[in-house]
């Protein structure tokens, strides 16, 4: 199954594509170009569950593009990662360490969906 993302943008807004940075990734980015401020750049991504761990490393790579635009980067994600669990897996930790990296801030610090399957909390 494919799956598509979308970036809305206010048609008074200008703005830039960002080439994709990885056709295996769901990320979308584009440059904002605003009158009397610096461009930034805005995104998305979304990684589906249970994506092989090599998205978190193509992702570690799309951002290490984007760093070279040298410009202010947001880019609210859903990743599908549970940072909450204890012990965190391979694709958590990988996850927080890109975080990390690119000094990304999770504000999000509970669950924000719940199914027969999640672990209560």
């Amino acid at each position: 199954m494919v799956e598509e993302i979308a970036l809305y943008i206010r048609n008074s807004i200008n703005y830039e594509n960002i080439q994709p940075l990885d056709e295996n990734l769901q990320l979308l980015c584009v440059k904002v170009i605003k009158p009397k401020a610096k461009p930034f750049i805005f995104g998305t991504w979304y990684r589906h569950p249970g994506s092989p761990s090599e998205i978190m490393h193509a992702s570690e790579s799309a951002l290490e593009r984007l760093e070279q635009y040298d410009l202010e980067t947001s880019i609210p994600k859903d990743v599908n990662c549970d940072i909450a669990a204890s012990p965190l897996d391979h694709q958590n930790i990988k996850f927080l360490d890109i975080c990390n990296l690119y000094q990304f801030q999770q504000p999000i610090h509970s669950p924000t969906r719940k199914t027969v399957k999640s672990v209560s909390v």
